[in-house]
């Protein structure tokens, strides 16, 4: 959660700094780009685990089902086409 409101509070940094740009310093602009960069970053980062993980259960509850559909007809397995 903490990440999350971290990128509310940028995404408010950024639409005012959208309304004040020519008020902006390099040093300003600079280090609101750094924060843009880090946190989405970090939120790619949490969201490729996340991706992952549902691959692996997706992959792991396909094979239980295929298993199942092996065992309850030997003769007729999924894989085979």
């Amino acid at each position: 959660m903490q990440l999350h409101q971290r990128g509310v509070d940028l995404l408010v940094n950024v639409l005012d700094s959208i309304d004040r740009v020519d008020q902006l310093t390099a040093a300003d602009t600079r280090a609101l780009l750094q924060e843009v960069a880090e946190v989405m970053s970090l939120i790619l980062e949490r969201d490729a685990r996340l991706a992952l993980k549902m691959e692996r259960r997706y992959s792991a509850e396909q094979l239980a089902r295929e298993t199942m559909q092996v065992q309850a007809n030997p003769k007729k397995s999924p894989r085979r086409r």
